[in-house]
């Protein structure tokens, strides 16, 4: 009977052991594959970030070049308060010759949809569908509302009358009119182009609310999507429109896992305002299936990315714990093996939490994971850039990446920070164009990156740095043309209209002068009319290298018009003014030019009075001019 007792009490311990063990592995096994699915959503997400904010550094440099073209911002100007139709339409027609061949390039980067849009949120002109214009878009692209209103870019996926699209809206502002907005938008095509480059799987697709695609667009371009094969109340684009739906139509592998798949979302409680994967079997098949929310720019989630992709492991998974629930009904010897066998399993998943890391050192990017202060992460793209083995080795010297922000009027760094701020979140508050920091590299090599701040938990933010050192050089030496005459060299009216306020400010402050010449070649029409224009082109740089020859430093010398020349001087008295215009009258009247011998100059001079307008001082010196002229020439008149 003890006997019994005792193997009785065995048995029921065994099976109580049992039991406790068998929960135990199946709580371990939802919880690896949970595990594995959450780091393939984290997967997913970063690298759906890092190819939309990619796009927007691109759509910024499309913007920029845009609003340099005067031709454009002409045409826009002109629609704008232009009141006939007739003439609008021509307006029309003008801004589409002129940038057809820039849209057929845009459309070679995979850009679908280039349009401009009325101050009032009106379309003025799609390139993607020249012939549908003037209806009223700020009711249903809150994009296009906010970017004219607050006049300040807006990014972000949204719907629209005729396709929807990962949308980057500018506003347009020229000579201080605010004109209108255009935007640059890119297909879902594009963006699973750059995921598969990325992250390969066996396809991804975009399942967009109903509100947000079929309800929007325009009653003729209804027949670009079809209801989702997968989500209730969601549409997808349709095969006429989408390259990536002819592959997955064509996809039998993702039909049957959608077929597999419907029922499960209809019949579970699932919230679809989460980012989440779904494990599935079929046919002996492992597979899994993430869906990544994207918001709207009126923040609301109205479409998910979904990715499919093979889940191998699934069945490895449930293979495994099969064995471990045969094993449990073993004796205790086989117990403790597999309690060995479920800790090797912990540190596999551990090891499988390096994944994320894996992906991020594949960016091209400098990526950091902080909250400002403290760094918890980096890439490793981040340690061969400033030369460090990993984290631990670079928090030996430094506490923070911004400690590197070189110091710069023309670029974010520490010093712009207020003592109370936080430098992420200052940048972050800053426009997309002013997040821009100047670093050294370990091999002493000054880079500009363009910042993104993305929000990882309440707490740490993720911070990518994309090198833009090209771009900006580029942009730097096309602003240092346009401030420089052609021919001269010398600086023109864009640098004077651009900079006068700052030079009155900084004379000011040094509690001296600001004074103008007006300086005008005497007789130079004969130059051209005896030797030619030619001639006189080598007239006129002479001109230029003998007055900066024979000026100070401080002094700015402008073209301002054919022989008409400004010259900015410091001074600290009018007789001062009269002394310095006299020495450049002398210089000129004792210089031998070229094939023309000797030539002189007539001089207007002024001094700015506080608290006029910058035209009334001009046009003071161009009186002295005159009198100068007047008075026969080759000489200085300072006119208060």
């Amino acid at each position: 009977m003890r006997g019994k007792l005792i193997l009785i009490f065995i048995y029921v311990a065994i099976t109580f052991a049992s039991y406790i063990l068998l929960q135990y592995m199946n709580s371990s096994k939802n919880s690896e594959i949970e595990i594995s699915n959450s780091n393939s959503v984290q997967k997913d997400i970063v690298a759906y970030l890092s190819i939309i904010n990619t796009h927007k550094i691109a759509s910024l440099s499309h913007y920029d070049n845009l609003i340099q073209n005067t031709q454009v911002m002409e045409i826009l100007k002109k629609f704008k308060y232009e009141t006939s139709e007739n003439e609008k339409t021509f307006l029309r027609g003008e801004l589409f010759r002129l940038l057809n061949k820039k849209y057929s390039k845009l459309k070679e980067l995979g850009i679908r949809q280039f349009h401009f849009h009325t101050q009032d949120g009106e379309s003025l002109l799609r390139f993607h569908r020249p012939t549908k214009n003037g209806d009223e878009l700020s009711n249903i692209r809150v994009s296009v509302k906010n970017a004219n209103e607050q006049l300040e870019p807006f990014y972000g996926f949204e719907g629209g009358k005729v396709f929807p699209g990962f949308r980057y809206v500018f506003p347009i502002i020229y000579e201080n009119d605010h004109l209108g907005s255009v935007e640059f938008s890119i297909p879902f095509d594009l963006i699973e182009e750059k995921l598969q480059l990325v992250l390969p799987k066996i396809g991804y697709q975009l399942h967009l609310d109903k509100n947000t695609s079929y309800s929007k667009v325009f009653s003729n371009y209804k027949d670009f999507f079809v209801p989702s094969p997968l989500i209730k109340n969601h549409y997808i684009e349709s095969v006429k429109i989408s390259d990536v739906e002819k592959k997955i139509l064509n996809n039998e592998e993702i039909t049957a896992i959608q077929t597999k798949l419907k029922p499960h979302i209809e019949d579970e409680n699932i919230d679809m305002d989460a980012n989440f994967s779904i494990s599935l079997k079929d046919n002996n098949r492992g597979y899994r299936v993430s869906f990544i929310n994207i918001m709207e720019t009126n923040g609301k989630n109205t479409a998910h990315l979904v990715s499919y992709n093979r889940f191998s492991q699934l069945l490895t998974i449930e293979e495994k714990y099969l064995v471990f629930k045969v094993l449990i009904i073993l004796a205790t010897l086989i117990i403790f093996i597999l309690v060995y066998i479920v800790y090797r399993q912990i540190n596999k998943i551990v090891a499988k939490n390096k994944n994320i890391q894996q992906l991020l050192d594949y960016q091209d990017n400098l990526v950091v994971l902080t909250d400002g202060t403290n760094m918890t992460f980096a890439n490793l793209k981040f340690f061969n850039f400033f030369g460090y083995e990993n984290l631990s080795e670079f928090k030996k010297h430094h506490e923070c990446v911004c400690e590197y922000f070189i110091r710069s009027d023309r670029f974010f760094h520490l010093g712009k920070v207020g003592d109370s701020e936080n430098w992420v979140e200052a940048i972050r508050n800053l426009p997309e164009s002013k997040r821009v920091v100047s670093i050294l590299s370990h091999d002493f090599e000054v880079h500009l990156f363009s910042v993104s701040v993305n929000k990882f938990d309440n707490k740490m933010k993720i911070i990518n740095f994309s090198d833009i050192s090209q771009t900006m050089k580029n942009f730097i030496e096309l602003e240092e043309k346009i401030i420089h005459d052609k021919l001269t060299g010398t600086l023109n009216r864009e640098y004077f209209d651009k900079n006068f306020k700052t030079l009155l400010h900084k004379y000011h402050t040094e509690d001296a002068h600001l004074a103008l010449g007006m300086i005008d070649i005497d007789n130079f029409k004969d130059v051209n009319d005896t030797y030619g224009h030619d001639v006189g082109d080598d007239v006129l740089v002479h001109f230029v290298k003998t007055i900066e020859k024979y000026s100070r430093d401080e002094d700015i010398l402008i073209r301002w018009g054919g022989e008409e020349f400004i010259i900015i001087l410091k001074v600290d008295s009018k007789d001062s003014l009269k002394k310095a215009l006299e020495h450049i009258r002398k210089v000129i009247e004792i210089e031998n030019f070229p094939t023309v011998g000797h030539k002189t100059c007539s001089i207007g001079g002024t001094i700015y009075v506080d608290g006029e307008q910058i035209l009334q001082t001009i046009k003071r010196a161009d009186i002295g001019v005159y009198n100068a002229k007047k008075y026969g020439k080759n000489r200085v008149v300072v006119e208060e």
